[in-house]
């Protein structure tokens, strides 16, 4: 099933749904307004361009499902962008970043649970206008390009979370580890001892609780990053 532009507006819970397993697709933008809430109903859905919630009392229930955000638009200067508002009326479950082009979050995202970004697809996180991604779930770059900003990642499962990229080095610009059971870093890259999490110029890793497991690779930082070791249950580098 698929829409143009689709708008959910005005009080109460508007749900996606079909009698058969499907993923709901827009084929511009998704716009959830004026104090509605709109449920995934166990679908997934793929939106192609803008994402925009910018009203207070407007929310998304995602339940356990997935949001592919499919960018067909490659160009840098254009992104499509997603404005959640606000993680805790507004959060997602799983995120898949698809397609050639940009997408480009506006604010800050709560990922209860996993994010990908394909091969070929591109995510771009603030410069400018730093924002911060927080996950429960896996990272996992399949091919893709992930480009930091000035902005920050963090862990924030209860589980260990897996960090992986098919190949090269996973880029951060600030990630925080907050996990009691570890971010495990193994399967970065495919060379043993030269592929790992690489934190840029200025930016920082913060080990606030629990350990980023690198073993076979590697934490490497550039001479104007910095590593803290924050609160009563820093972790370290294993």
């Amino acid at each position: 099933l698929s829409y143009y532009n689709l708008r959910v507006e005005n009080s109460g819970t508007k749900q996606l749904r079909t009698s058969d397993a499907t993923t709901f697709i827009v084929l511009n933008d998704l716009t959830i307004t004026n104090g509605a809430a709109l449920s995934l109903n166990s679908q997934n859905l793929e939106v192609q361009h803008s994402w925009l919630n910018a009203v207070a009392g407007s929310t998304f229930l995602p339940g356990t499902n997935s949001v592919i955000f499919r960018s067909i638009i490659n160009d840098p200067l254009a992104p499509v962008t997603v404005t959640v508002r606000d993680t805790a009326q507004n959060p997602f479950h799983h995120v898949v970043v698809a397609g050639i082009g940009y997408t480009k979050p506006s604010d800050n995202w709560k990922v209860r649970g996993n994010f990908t970004i394909e091969s070929g697809s591109k995510f771009i996180m603030g410069t400018a206008t730093p924002t911060t991604l927080s996950l429960e779930g896996n990272w996992t770059n399949l091919g893709g390009t992930f480009t930091a900003g000035k902005s920050t990642v963090r862990f924030d499962g209860t589980a260990t979370q897996f960090l992986s990229k098919v190949s090269g080095n996973a880029l951060f610009y600030n990630l925080v580890v907050n996990n009691p059971n570890s971010v495990n870093a193994n399967s970065v890259g495919t060379l043993v001892g030269d592929n790992g999490v690489y934190i840029d110029s200025l930016g920082s890793i913060t080990l606030q609780n629990g350990n980023l497991i690198t073993r076979s690779r590697y934490l490497s930082m550039h001479p104007n990053a910095s590593l803290v070791r924050s609160g009563a249950t820093a972790g370290h580098i294993d």
